[in-house]
């Protein structure tokens, strides 16, 4: 009786066994990151108060285009230091292939690692030296996906790990580039020149940041006191044949001093990277990404980009405006610039959300004070929407 008991559960058992083995088989899988994460040092190894220089690529892996990416060092057992180090990166969309990155230095942080008294006063005064880094929370987590990549460094005794974060949207299948930008060509030069009534709510300005200038404090309140950071809410303005009280409809929209809100080609050279279309309902919703552009020179800061001009406002920043300041020479880096457009079934527009990013660098004077590699990024966001 015994034996034939056992031999049941025997029997019992290799059943369940056999049963568990496809209900594991059809488990969800986590999606794959389309992002390949490289980190790598300029050492294999350092002593417990060295300093490690880090190079993180981020990679688009896949055979589709990636949209919305963000990476990221995390707060660890690492502390990055030094004016040059930059610890985040990101982009519009990345094609197949394309990478993203950004490069650091970094020490043992005195804060996280478990360093004796000895140590951590030999850290401090090392650290002295360099500019120090925190590590801020860049506010990448807005429902996107993420996935960690890490990399592990020895620093004398101590084990420690490196974290980045990549935050994106998703994979993108590009449309036809040509007939989306006909479209969007069609329908938002349209709005020119819209003879009936629309009311137009607006929000637009530009945030901007002082990354870096010499000259000490009073040099850096004096920039940072002039940069423009003026986003704000318009009052909203119904036009009718595109006149509302002395301002026209024209002029309101992107690319106020022009009479078409888009120039691009839509079948010859264009500096678009990535433009989709997508249906829902009634609507449809145009995605338009463009290719980096830069114009560099003493009057770089006045000159538009070939492309992205021909859709949306770039700079265009005087003499004048920059005094007591002057300009010797300029980079203006435009890089990320998008426009996502809403048509309704009637192909009117109902919502318009244009972001110009662009990162000045340059020589500048302020009487004979030489103020060389001056860094400053500014986004331009104009957000509109129209009530029939």
């Amino acid at each position: 009786m015994k034996r034939l008991l056992a031999l049941s559960l025997s029997l019992l058992l290799a059943a369940a066994l056999t049963m568990s083995v496809p209900i594991a088989g059809f488990a969800a899988e986590e999606p794959q990151c389309p992002l390949l994460v490289n980190i790598t040092t300029d050492r294999s190894s350092y002593s417990t108060l060295g300093i490690a220089e880090f190079t993180v690529t981020v990679t688009n892996g896949s055979q589709a285009a990636v949209d919305g990416i963000s990476a990221e060092l995390l707060a660890g057992q690492l502390a990055p230091l030094g004016s040059k180090s930059v610890i985040k990166a990101e982009s519009e969309c990345l094609l197949p292939g394309e990478s993203i990155g950004f490069m650091f230095k970094a020490t043992l942080n005195k804060e996280t690692v478990a360093l004796n008294a000895f140590q951590r006063f030999g850290l401090g005064f090392i650290r002295l030296w360099y500019k120090n880094m925190p590590v801020a929370d860049n506010g990448f987590d807005n429902g996107r996906t993420h996935s960690d990549t890490s990399k592990t460094i020895k620093f004398g005794n101590f084990t420690v790990s490196a974290v980045v974060r990549v935050w994106y949207h998703g994979t993108v299948v590009p449309g036809n580039t040509a007939e989306i930008v006909a479209y969007y060509n069609r329908h938002a030069n349209a709005m020119k020149t819209y003879p009936l009534r629309v009311t137009v709510s607006k929000s637009d300005g530009t945030t901007s940041k002082l990354n870096y200038i010499s000259g000490g404090s009073a040099m850096r309140d004096l920039a940072e006191n002039m940069l423009p950071n003026d986003y704000s809410e318009k009052p909203a303005l119904t036009f009718v044949n595109g006149v509302s009280g002395g301002r026209t409809l024209a002029s309101y929209l992107p690319r106020g001093d022009s009479n078409l809100m888009s120039e691009l080609d839509p079948l010859g050279a264009n500096g678009v990277k990535l433009a989709t279309i997508s249906v829902s309902g009634g609507s449809r919703t145009v995605t338009i990404i463009m290719n980096d552009d830069a114009a560099s020179g003493p009057t770089a800061l006045t000159d538009k980009p070939v492309y992205i001009s021909q859709c949306m406002d770039t700079l265009n920043i005087t003499p004048e405006d920059l005094a007591p300041f002057t300009v010797e020479s300029a980079t203006a880096a435009y890089s990320g610039c998008k426009i996502v457009a809403v048509f309704d079934i009637l192909g009117r527009m109902t919502k318009l959300d244009v972001t110009t990013p662009v990162r000045i660098v340059c020589d500048l004077k302020y009487g004979v004070i030489q103020l060389n590699n001056t860094d400053v990024t500014g986004t331009y966001n104009g957000n509109y929407t129209f009530v029939y």
